[in-house]
């Protein structure tokens, strides 16, 4: 039995690959986030409505600014250019530049997806950030790599960690890359109190 269990939950798991990929960096997916999710200003997840004048772009904007402001109150000391931030799926980079160019601190984008990767660093270079900015390709069902053991003084994931397929595991990779006192500050989908949770 938990044998056939292993075996389901990793074939879930490469299913999991397939279907992240497809969704977020098959050419159609790329033109959709690149024009649509997030209002065509680079960020590709939902947003936060302050007053109904606002744009889908400024929306989602202000939920970076949101998870940014609860970081900075509750970072020890303020970040700047010696302090490291993991961002856990940053896509194409739009919260990963916003986080350079409001803390002044390197982020390393930790994503699945090849050609998100290459338009976040491409950005990170128009920007001027690319020694600020590291795209890293990788499935963090598979672990973060060993060598970021107390590296980053922040994680950062918005809207990503519902992509894993083994959310306990990651929590404690997570917790591996993080240095003493660091903050791990995410927003996520969740199934609200009339949501069905999964079988």
């Amino acid at each position: 039995f938990f044998r056939l269990t292993l075996l389901r939950a990793m074939a879930a798991a490469d299913g999991l690959v397939d279907k992240v990929l497809h969704q977020y960096d098959s050419p159609a997916a790329m033109c959709f986030y690149n024009t649509v999710m997030g209002g065509g200003a680079g960020n590709i997840h939902y947003g936060i409505f302050r007053h109904t004048t606002e744009t889908l772009a400024e929306a989602s904007q202000n939920a970076v600014d949101y998870l940014a402001d609860q970081i900075r109150w509750l970072v020890r000391n303020p970040l700047g250019p010696s302090h490291k931030m993991l961002d856990l799926g940053s896509g194409t980079g739009a919260a990963a530049m916003s986080n350079v160019e409001r803390f002044g601190c390197h982020v390393t984008g930790f994503n699945l997806c090849p050609n998100q990767n290459a338009q976040a660093e491409a950005e990170a270079a128009r920007m001027g950030f690319q020694d600020r900015f590291t795209a890293v390709t990788g499935n963090f069902d598979q672990g973060l790599p060993e060598d970021w053991t107390e590296s980053f003084d922040v994680v950062w994931s918005e809207e990503s960690l519902c992509h894993s397929a083994d959310k306990a595991k990651l929590i404690a990779e997570v917790a591996r890359c993080m240095k003493p006192g660091a903050v791990f500050g995410l927003t996520d989908i969740m199934a609200g109190g009339g949501g069905t949770p999964p079988r």
